[in-house]
């Protein structure tokens, strides 16, 4: 091929590179900014004003306490 031939390749090869890349970068969400303090959100966000000592009981009470794992597991299998 003559180097004229290979121009209308060569121009679509960028222009199909040049869509695909802006398309793929469009689909990334905005990067988070390193130096902002998280902030929890939403109704499970953790906000206790009282020591670990009042707090752990009720913790071990729920995790120790009657679980539906064991109802869930035999329904699905």
């Amino acid at each position: 091929m003559t180097p004229r031939r290979l121009v209308p390749y060569i121009a679509t090869t960028f222009l199909v590179l040049a869509i695909c890349s802006t398309t793929t970068l469009a689909q990334f969400p905005p990067a988070p900014k390193p130096l902002e303090p998280k902030v929890p959100q939403g109704v499970g966000g953790c906000m206790i004003n009282k020591p670990c000592a009042e707090v752990a009981p009720d913790i071990i009470k729920k995790a120790l306490g009657p679980s539906p794992l064991e109802s869930n597991l035999r329904q699905l299998t």
